[in-house]
């Protein structure tokens, strides 16, 4: 009687990868290899970033700010979503290369999806009312310049926007980056790597479970509830 079963065993795993080791092996490392190449093959980018704090006005008075409690606190990440769909729209774009252009801080062409593409906003973590605005590009002196215009005109803008409500502080102002980002060669080859070799793992697996041709006593026995009690050898023509 043929036996029904949907377990997988350990021994069953391992009869299954072991003999393909070296398949596995191989394309995990060739993986592994393109994934390291096309890190290295990426042009080299700088990122310039300021960081800022988004506090309450007093209404009372407009030179002074208040703390802000818990449910405010958690009302910043709402602030920070809508600063990102601020800074996510061609009219702003537009308006950091204008600033760009009149105040010549570069001489080089700029379009309006590059410059999307450049800025991102980071809330610095969960229990602060501080973000990061980060720039990056192919030039440092470029990534300083739009950090230094879009954090400005961010910041300006949202305040009218909501004016009277909060203001938003610069904290630490934009540099020009000393040294290019990192790569992550390592970090992406071994990503690479282990991707390989878990779809080669799979391909093994669905590959084995399809073969539906019997092998071997132990996997006859496997298969139904009788015992071998002979079998035929195989023969050279000699």
């Amino acid at each position: 009687m043929n036996k029904q079963t949907e377990e997988i065993t350990i021994k069953e795993l391992i009869d299954i990868f072991l003999p393909k080791i070296w398949l596995l092996a191989i394309v995990a490392i060739i993986f592994a290899a393109a994934a390291g190449v096309y890190s290295l093959a990426q042009p080299n980018t700088y990122t310039s970033q300021a960081k800022y704090v988004i506090n309450k006005t007093n209404l009372n008075d407009s030179n002074l700010s208040t703390g802000l409690n818990t449910s405010e606190v958690d009302a910043i990440g709402v602030m920070i979503n809508n600063l990102e769909e601020l800074i996510a729209t061609t009219d702003f774009a537009t308006k950091v290369i204008d600033k760009i252009k009149e105040d010549n801080l570069w001489q080089g062409e700029l379009n309006v999806k590059q410059i999307i593409n450049m800025i991102q906003i980071n809330r610095v973590s969960d229990d602060t009312t501080c973000y990061y605005l980060s720039v990056t590009s192919e030039d440092p002196q470029l990534s300083k310049a739009v950090a230094d215009v879009a954090g400005d005109i961010s910041v300006s803008e949202y305040e009218v926007t909501h004016k009277y409500a909060i203001f938003i502080s610069r904290i630490d102002h934009a540099e020009t980056p000393a040294s290019r980002d990192s790569k992550h060669v390592v970090r992406n080859a071994f990503i690479g790597g282990v991707i390989g070799g878990v779809l080669a793992m799979l391909v093994v697996f669905v590959v084995a479970k399809l073969d539906v041709v019997v092998r071997s006593k132990e996997k006859l026995e496997q298969a139904y509830d009788i015992p071998v009690i002979g079998s035929i050898p195989s023969f050279d023509n000699d």
